[in-house]
């Protein structure tokens, strides 16, 4: 609801600023090119920002004009939003990482529970922002030091095999209330990593944020098995399975529970 949200009242705000000034559903009505103009600005930033970003600043607004219309503030859906309104284009995968020697780096300067929480999640099981927020106390068995649950965002299966300091931090964290205090963590953690990694800030599309956590916990798997099991990659990113395999065994994880021990040595030696 987050990115939403906030798109939803960039629109606001930019219809409020728009000539003529459209302060009403009917303002809207009467002037369908405003929201055509929004999309062009939007477009226009593409240099600048990702694809992904500018669908984001899009499907708010879609949104939003969906729900006035279900509501009756509107008598149809805007002209302006066809069915070429969210294609932005796609962008090129440019994943960034971290060597094992950073995340070691930022372990040892973290002193904050919550960004060394967000960090070994980042790397022990690939999660990000939206992973640690729904996680639930009920998906963590601490006797075997594992998540099984089933991934907010996709509804795939997801097993992880926890690290000792991994599932300590879990535990504090319960005790605090909980993973939704954790909500914007990602942009704590950016900040984070910019001020331990010297020179990250300026390093443009080679910049490490808090999503690099999970890039480097997918090529920490894909580098341990030498490129020979991409379903443990898949497994490590709580992909969902698209064959039809998946109607007839259930996962073994055991390969991959080996490959996350591996990984914990990287960070030890």
């Amino acid at each position: 609801m987050t990115p939403i949200r906030s798109s939803s009242r960039a629109i606001v705000g930019w219809l409020a600023d728009y000539e003529p000034r459209i302060e009403t559903s009917a303002d809207l009505e009467a002037c369908p090119r405003a929201l055509a103009d929004f999309r062009d600005s939007v477009v226009e930033r593409l240099e600048e920002m990702s694809s992904g970003w500018a669908r984001k600043q899009l499907d708010g607004p879609r949104l939003f004009c969906e729900w006035m219309v279900e509501r009756g503030y509107l008598s149809a859906l805007p002209r302006s939003i066809t069915r070429r309104w969210l294609q932005v284009g796609k962008d090129e995968p440019n994943p960034t990482f971290f060597a094992a020697s950073e995340i070691k780096l930022l372990l040892e300067r973290a002193t904050d529970h919550e960004i060394k929480l967000a960090i070994l999640l980042g790397i022990n099981c690939a999660y990000r922002e939206s992973d640690i927020v729904s996680l639930q106390p009920s998906d963590i068995d601490f006797k075997t030091s594992e998540i099984r649950r089933t991934r907010h965002k996709t509804g795939a299966v997801q097993c992880h095999k926890l690290w000792p300091q991994t599932a300590s931090l879990l535990a504090v964290q319960i005790e605090r209330g909980g993973f939704e205090q954790l909500r914007y963590i990602s942009n704590r953690l950016t900040r984070f990593i910019d001020e331990m990694i010297e020179g990250n800030a300026e390093d443009g599309a080679q910049r490490r944020t808090a999503k690099s956590l999970r890039s480097t916990a997918a090529q920490w798997v894909e580098d341990l098995t030498d490129g020979g099991a991409p379903h443990l990659v898949s497994q490590m990113l709580g992909q969902k399975d698209p064959s039809v395999r998946q109607h007839y065994r259930r996962a073994n994880y055991t390969a991959l529970f080996e490959v996350i021990d591996h990984m914990a040595r990287r960070l030890t030696h």
